[in-house]
């Protein structure tokens, strides 16, 4: 899946005459509303641009391999550039630093903790880019 990001933004015109330069709040309110609008924009592609999902802390992570649980995420988004945040939600929704968070390709992830001691938790990924 490919997003395309706005490219432009529609200015209003500058003034050139004496009488305009009056209007010249009015020219900076309107120049205030297209910026405004083209970050919206923009906003709403990133937005777009996130999936999450949630696991338990026991069958979700399968069977240790190598001293990890690791749990695979396929968030299809086809992401060159890619943010990964873990949640903690067993006792809120805290964020937490694991083994590793690795980005396996443009469209999963994946996360490992340590199998001995036993680290697995419920919890909540989310992965946002571009």
């Amino acid at each position: 899946m490919s997003i395309k990001l706005p490219t432009s933004i529609m200015l209003p015109p500058v003034p050139k005459r004496q009488e305009e330069l009056f209007g010249l709040h009015g020219y900076f309110m309107q120049l205030d509303v297209a910026l405004k609008d083209y970050a919206r924009s923009v906003y709403r592609a990133m937005t777009y641009l996130t999936r999450s999902t949630t696991f338990n802390a026991t069958t979700d992570w399968g069977t240790a391999s190598g001293g990890y649980y690791t749990i695979t995420f396929e968030h299809n988004l086809d992401l060159s550039h890619t943010a990964i945040a873990v949640l903690d939600t067993t006792t809120g929704e805290d964020a937490i630093t694991v083994d590793r968070a690795r980005v396996v390709d443009n469209n999963s992830v994946s996360i490992r903790v340590l199998s001995s001691p036993d680290l697995r938790f419920a919890g909540k990924i989310i992965v946002s880019g571009i």
